[in-house]
């Protein structure tokens, strides 16, 4: 008898959670995306060749050079979390044969950057082109995020730029 009152104890406390559940606007564990606060603009600058540093013998990768424009279009002022040196960290590209190229950084520390609305952040990206690219034509977009995330992650905040269309040399 004791089973049997127990079963249904737990049998109406699920039903209480469900209906519980669907009330909710969200489920308890996912978060509404939040309304966008910023814009990306992206223009491929002046394409070069770059010699890859971490190269073992003579592994030269097109090097492009990107103009990134972040607006706040938001009605309250926003903050971007940034570094000093290794600022290309809040940027991704959405096309794994383009990257991002990254440097080495003697001295690096974290910085805010606070944008009034309608203010631009704006930065100069350097992208390579993977040997996979070569010859090709890819489109990618840029994508840009106000918090540092290491290279894994990942963000709902993440803006992103339209397509650019990269002609990679042979």
């Amino acid at each position: 008898m004791r089973i049997a009152a127990a079963l249904l104890t737990v049998f109406c406390a699920g039903i209480l959670v469900c209906a519980y559940s669907q009330t909710r606007e969200y489920p308890p564990h996912a978060s509404p995306k939040p309304k966008p606060v910023f814009t990306v603009s992206a223009r491929l600058l002046k394409p070069h060749e770059h010699l890859n540093q971490f190269a073992i013998h003579r592994d030269i990768r097109p090097y492009f050079e990107v103009r990134c424009v972040v607006t706040n279009i938001s009605k309250t002022p926003q903050e971007i979390r940034t570094s000093s040196c290794s600022w290309n960290a809040n940027w991704r590209t959405s096309d794994a044969r383009i990257d991002n190229m990254g440097w080495i950084c003697k001295a690096n520390f974290p910085c805010i950057v606070k944008l009034a609305p309608g203010e631009r952040y704006e930065k100069v990206l350097p992208l390579t082109a993977q040997h996979k690219a070569k010859g090709k034509t890819v489109a990618v977009r840029v994508g840009f995020t106000p918090k540092l995330l290491g290279h894994l992650g990942n963000d709902p905040r993440m803006a992103w730029s339209e397509p650019l269309q990269i002609a990679v040399a042979k």
